[in-house]
């Protein structure tokens, strides 16, 4: 019998080697293929899934055991078997913070790319965050919102901004332009 994440699984699957143009045959695994468990005080939900162009399944979703809420990856070959299983692919997230949505695509070299929505606390607004995994299963990019302060004027999120008491929203750069000599250009 087919558990009913198993079976969305499978559909979804199927559903993404339609629209991507892999035979269907590539992605049916032989039995049943269980690719998460959960457990008293566990759950996980919210997959999203994508298929590369050798017939390797991808997945990102939801994990939280009452201490951890975290994004998860996990890669299946076309037979079924795990090939790489990373966890905590996003920041840590504290007390009440939360994930909105993710989404994850494959490129043409077998890489994954994964995009959420989530808030780090309560008290933050929703950011975007992208990570890139390589076909072997490494995290090759990972990029977040800075955690500076963003400057007025140019706009920039630097580590100085606000430590200088005469212009305190302004970066040292901007700085030296406005009340300094200026930065030295060499082209217009």
């Amino acid at each position: 019998m087919i558990r009913s994440r198993t079976l969305v699984l499978l559909v979804s699957a199927i559903f993404i080697t339609i629209l991507i143009g892999i035979p269907v045959a590539s992605m049916e695994p032989a039995g049943e293929v269980n690719i998460t468990a959960s457990g008293e005080g566990v759950s996980q939900w919210g997959p999203s899934v994508a298929v590369d162009g050798d017939g390797n399944f991808h997945m990102v979703h939801y994990y939280n055991d009452g201490e951890d809420y975290e994004a998860r990856y996990k890669k299946l070959a076309p037979d079924g078997m795990i090939v790489t299983n990373r966890e905590g692919i996003n920041p840590a997230i504290v007390g009440d913070g939360t994930i909105r949505w993710m989404e994850i695509a494959t490129d043409q070299n077998g890489d994954a790319h994964i995009v959420l929505s989530m808030r780090l606390t309560s008290n933050d607004f929703y950011d975007i965050y992208y990570t890139k995994i390589s076909s072997a299963g490494s995290v090759l990019v990972q990029a977040a919102p800075s955690e500076h302060e963003k400057c007025v004027r140019c706009w920039h999120h630097r580590a100085d901004v606000g430590s200088h008491s005469e212009h305190p929203e302004l970066c040292g750069r901007c700085i030296e332009n406005v009340d300094g000599s200026g930065e030295q250009r060499r082209y217009a």
